[in-house]
């Protein structure tokens, strides 16, 4: 596998499976190790790149303080990736976190309210792009009689890149849901997500020649649905649909294209997705889905042979899941199989392929 030793994630990994194999915990203190490996057809949706495997390490630690009705908890999570076949993809992420809840006894409402710092870096070739991540929200959630929840939140984003500046922006955000349980196990939501994205760095209306800093913003919302057959059988799916309120800043001149890192601003369209999940008498929880939609660029442009070229993608997707807990001897893993496939037909050759993917993983909690 390329890419350098993630020794950090490394050792913290091999001190939680220790600690939760043998049974050690302090009071008030969580934590959840996994590890896994993949492989990905198209890794970064390109119909010219070459298929590569990854390996994946996770860890999530927390320390829950409680201090009369409010509980603080204080959190770090690292992730690691190593891709093979000189994809340059390997990638190290270090966050911590500093977060409050406030709930009512009966769980009625409840209210929370986090400042979380996050590092990434890239190896080799991406290293352009690492950067630093300020993320800090307020949440609430509340019952409105028996059966019906509102709950959303407030947020808002700082990324900084140290050497591509123009990419460093600001994301003020929220969402609103509202979500309905039923005596016939049936769920029903709906979902409404309003974002802001500015580039505030002065390098960007220079780069992408705008008159003031450049900035995209967009309205989603998504209906939810979800059913209980049976203890044993249940099913869900999701329609969720994008408006972009502004173009995505963007630069064309001669056979130059260029704009900022492609994100969910980017594009609008719609997605949707359906699942079935049954458990089997060996305990297995298989899930299958399948899922597709639309993603237009609009007035974006990308490179191809003979210039500059808009991309629009028509997408369907397969996906077949299963988890199963593992016995006592290993700590009780959580071990997940997944694999799929999928087909993106687009107006742009580069970004049109079919391919599969797979991964599985071992999951350690306490």
């Amino acid at each position: 596998m390329q890419g350098k030793p993630v020794t950090t994630i490394a050792l913290c990994t091999l001190l939680l499976m220790a600690s939760t194999v043998g049974g050690a915990g302090a009071e008030g203190f969580n934590g959840r190790v996994s590890l896994g490996y993949g492989y990905l057809t198209h890794p970064i949706g390109l119909t010219t790149e070459r298929a590569a495997g990854y390996l994946s390490q996770r860890v999530w630690l927390a320390q829950q303080i409680p201090s009369g009705e409010s509980l603080f908890q204080v959190g770090y999570e690292g992730m690691a990736y190593q891709f093979g076949n000189d994809t340059h993809l390997g990638s190290l992420r270090h966050g911590f976190g500093l977060e409050w809840f406030r709930n009512a006894k009966d769980g009625s409402q409840g209210l929370s309210a986090g400042l979380q710092w996050g590092l990434r870096k890239y190896d080799t070739w991406y290293d352009l792009y690492n950067y630093q991540e300020g993320y800090g929200y307020f949440a609430f959630k509340r019952f409105i009689g028996l059966r019906t929840q509102l709950r959303g939140y407030v947020a808002v984003r700082k990324r900084i890149y140290g050497d591509l500046p123009e990419e460093s922006s600001i994301e003020p955000h929220g969402q609103l849901e509202l979500r309905h349980y039923s005596e016939s196990k049936t769920t029903l939501g709906l979902r409404v997500r309003y974002g802001i994205k500015k580039f505030n760095d002065v390098a960007a209306s220079q780069v992408w020649e705008t008159l003031n800093l450049p900035s995209t913003s967009q309205v989603a919302a998504r209906l939810n649905f979800a059913q209980g057959v049976s203890d044993r059988l249940g099913l869900r799916g999701w329609f969720d649909i994008r408006w972009n309120l502004d173009d995505y800043p963007h630069y064309v001149e001669a056979d130059i294209f260029d704009s900022p890192i492609l994100d969910r601003y980017a594009h609008d369209g719609w997605d949707a997705w359906a699942f079935m999940k049954i458990l089997t008498p060996w305990q297995i929880w298989l899930e299958m889905g399948v899922g597709g939609g639309v993603h237009d660029y609009g007035s974006l442009l990308f490179a191809g042979a003979e210039g500059g070229l808009s991309r629009k993608d028509e997408i369907l997707e397969f996906t077949l899941s299963g988890t199963r807990r593992l016995g006592a001897k290993l700590g009780r893993p959580d071990l997940r199989v997944e694999g799929g496939w999928r087909r993106q037909d687009s107006t742009h050759y580069i970004y049109h392929y079919r391919g599969g993917y797979f991964s599985t993983s071992l999951a350690w909690r306490f």
